[in-house]
Order: structure tokens, then C-alpha cells, then sequence
């Protein structure tokens, strides 16, 4: 096992025995000793999540239908076409404003001024 100091990832990483015999070492690797592959310690969960979602992909297109029209009306109407913060932080609190200024978009367009007054007291 290899862990990465900066990302703290653990791989697993396995030597293969079988390269020298193999007829197509040349177009595979470079290394005289063979291939040594590294899979991520958490990468069975990413294969299943990614079954999961192809096996239920009609649901996924209706989701996607619903989801990308605010992310498209946030770039289009609201002018957002990328972040201007840097760090985490700062990136989930300009989200999180953008959508603010959606939702607010959307509640002006359903319902009149008087009607938001009357809800809101």
C-alpha cells in the first residue's frame, strides 16, 4: 500500500509477474520489470456507484432534466460562468449566494409583490 502525504489517499499497489511473457508488453509498458498497478482503496465503491447509476439511467435523465435548468439559468440570466473565489469555503459561499439570488428569481416570477408581503407576515 502507498499513501499520498499531500492528499492522504492510500492505493493499493500490486506487481504484475506476468508481463515478461506477454506479447503485448511492448504496447502496454515501457518498464523492464513490468507494469505495477495502483487502484484507489475506495474505487469498488466508485465502480458500484457508477452500476447503480447506468442500471437506474432512466431516472437519471428525468434528475438531470430537473437539475440543469437552474445551473443553466445561473450562467445565462444571472451572468455566472465561473467562480471568483479560491478555497472551498469561499467557492460553496458564492454557490450558495448565486442560488440564493435563483430561488429568489424563481419566488419574483411566481408570485406578485402583494402575495410575497401577505406570505411573509
Amino acid at each position: 500500500m502507498l499513501m499520498n502525504r499531500s492528499t492522504h489517499i492510500l492505493w493499493h499497489l500490486k506487481k504484475t509477474r506476468s508481463c515478461s511473457s506477454c506479447k503485448y508488453k511492448n504496447k502496454c509498458t515501457s518498464s523492464k520489470s513490468g507494469r505495477t498497478l495502483q487502484r484507489w482503496e475506495h474505487e469498488a465503491v466508485l465502480e458500484a456507484v457508477h452500476e447503480k447509476t447506468w442500471s437506474r439511467n432512466e431516472t437519471y435523465k428525468q434528475r438531470r432534466c430537473i437539475v440543469e435548468h437552474p445551473f443553466g439559468t445561473v450562467k445565462r440570466s444571472l451572468g455566472y460562468s465561473f467562480f471568483l473565489r479560491k478555497r472551498i469555503e469561499n467557492v460553496d459561499a458564492e454557490a450558495s449566494s448565486m442560488f440564493i439570488a435563483y430561488n429568489l428569481k424563481r419566488l419574483f416570477a411566481v408570485f406578485s409583490t402583494q402575495e410575497l408581503i401577505a406570505k411573509f407576515r
